[in-house]
């Protein structure tokens, strides 16, 4: 309000009526919101820029060391293999969100569902590979002879999801 305002002072107003006076306000203010949206959109895709070339420059700069780089493999390795144990219906909806990168609403056209329906099915996928991810990570210290294997939290293949 205060542009708007600024905006009327500044402009010229002489020669119009009382009956031309609204709609010239009413221009006067339409020019200042558009000016402000084109200002607010301008700042939003130099924010989202930035945003993207500081993650890409902090990827860059971080090399993960030999051991994490380790544990990610094997979280991934793990991942996969229960992804393939999960039925298809799960793996489709986990594949379509983290895959992709697809919202809630983008999956349900996609897939002929309401948005709730696939929110419902995304917590039950998610339920169904984390079952699977502690069932395979407790067959696989079950087998192993390796102390160390079995004094690794679960947590790290969980909170991946």
């Amino acid at each position: 309000m205060q542009e708007v305002a600024f905006a009327a002072v500044n402009r010229q107003t002489q020669g119009q009526t009382l009956e031309q006076l609204g709609p010239w306000l009413y221009r006067v203010a339409l020019v200042q919101v558009l000016l402000h949206r084109r200002k607010t959109g301008r700042r939003k895709r130099l924010m989202e820029k930035f945003a993207e070339n500081s993650f890409d420059q902090q990827q860059r700069n971080e090399s993960p060391n030999p051991l994490q780089w380790l544990l990610m493999e094997e979280r991934r390795e793990a991942v996969r293999q229960s992804l393939e144990q999960i039925p298809d219906r799960d793996r489709e909806v986990l594949l379509l969100k983290y895959s992709e990168g697809l919202s809630y609403e983008q999956i349900a056209e996609r897939l002929g569902q309401s948005p709730s329906a696939v929110q419902s099915r995304l917590h039950r996928a998610r339920g169904r590979l984390r079952q699977q991810l502690l069932a395979q990570k407790l067959l696989e210290t079950e087998s192993s002879s390796d102390r160390s294997l079995r004094a690794t939290p679960k947590s790290l293949l969980v909170t991946d999801l």
